[in-house]
């Protein structure tokens, strides 16, 4: 029995993970998840068992979009030829809406959402811009270990027809594809475009 089509996608949060894995996940023969329960957080469950998981599902193209996908790209690109979506936000938009959804939240509340201590406990700017920072620094590693293996977009391009086809297309998804836009601009309407 083959293996199906396995798409990870990763980003730091607050950049688009949501939508772009609800784009996905409305192509034929799909089966993409966000933040799937023991995959997006670094030390729960067991990564070999939630990959299992991923790939056990009846589909040809399975996956999941998250950030902690990113301690794992090298491993899934060699074990399963993983294909990955790098998706990103301009930081200062990052650091703004961290801030605005975690201001509220306990001491911290950013190391367990990361995973890595940093020298505040708070959620706070300070520490929102330290996290963004060392996870950019991954981003860079990831890509010049895998770069063939790897699509960066930013989050505006969920609202670029061409890049998305170009995307799907490079997924190896079959046409025809269902170009639903999920972070709309104005000039998208309601955003329900096929092609």
């Amino acid at each position: 029995m083959s293996l199906p089509n396995l798409i990870i996608g990763y980003g730091t949060g607050r950049c688009g993970t949501k939508s772009l894995a609800s784009f996905l996940n409305q192509q034929q023969d799909s089966n993409i998840t966000h933040e799937q329960s023991g995959s997006w957080f670094p030390t729960a469950g067991n990564p070999a068992e939630t990959i299992a998981n991923i790939i056990g599902r009846n589909s040809k193209f399975v996956g999941d979009v998250g950030f902690a996908w990113i301690h794992y790209v090298t491993f899934l690109s060699k074990e399963y030829n993983a294909k990955f979506i790098n998706i990103y936000r301009n930081d200062e938009d990052v650091i703004e809406s961290f801030y605005k959804n975690t201001a509220h939240m306990p001491e911290g509340y950013m190391d367990t959402w990361f995973g890595w201590p940093h020298d505040s406990d708070k959620a706070n700017k300070d520490a929102i811009v330290h996290s963004i920072k060392r996870y950019r620094r991954l981003e860079e590693i990831a890509l010049l270990k895998n770069r063939d293996k790897i699509m960066t977009m930013h989050t505006e391009e969920l609202n670029e027809i061409e890049f998305l086809e170009e995307l799907l297309y490079w997924l190896g998804f079959d046409e025809p594809y269902n170009l639903n836009l999920q972070h709309l601009g104005a000039s998208y309407g309601n955003g329900q475009m096929t092609a």
